[in-house]
């Protein structure tokens, strides 16, 4: 069995397509150095680009092709903590 870990920071890749190909994924990895993979934000981040709107997305990973991990409350509760404090930091560099 695969053993779990957290990433605390990393690069997410996005896709319009679902890829559970292990090949497909390394090679998204090692191309763009991501750590994660996911199709949800792919549409919003799209628009957003094509209008010129700053776009970021925080994730929590819910499994893992690598490993067959399931979604974890720890990543949940790790993932949304620093969700807060970063959306709070971004609203205190924003105010006048």
């Amino acid at each position: 069995m695969a053993q779990e870990f957290l990433v605390l920071n990393g690069a997410v890749a996005s896709s319009n397509v679902w890829n559970a190909n292990a090949n497909v994924i390394e090679a998204i990895r090692s191309t763009l150095g991501t750590d994660v993979e996911e199709m949800e934000a792919y549409g919003f981040g799209l628009a957003c680009y094509r209008l010129h709107i700053p776009f970021m997305k925080g994730t929590v990973a819910s499994n893992s092709e690598f490993s067959g991990s399931a979604f974890g409350p720890e990543s949940a509760k790790v993932s949304m903590s620093n969700g807060a404090m970063l959306l709070a930091k971004m609203i205190e560099l924003s105010s006048p």
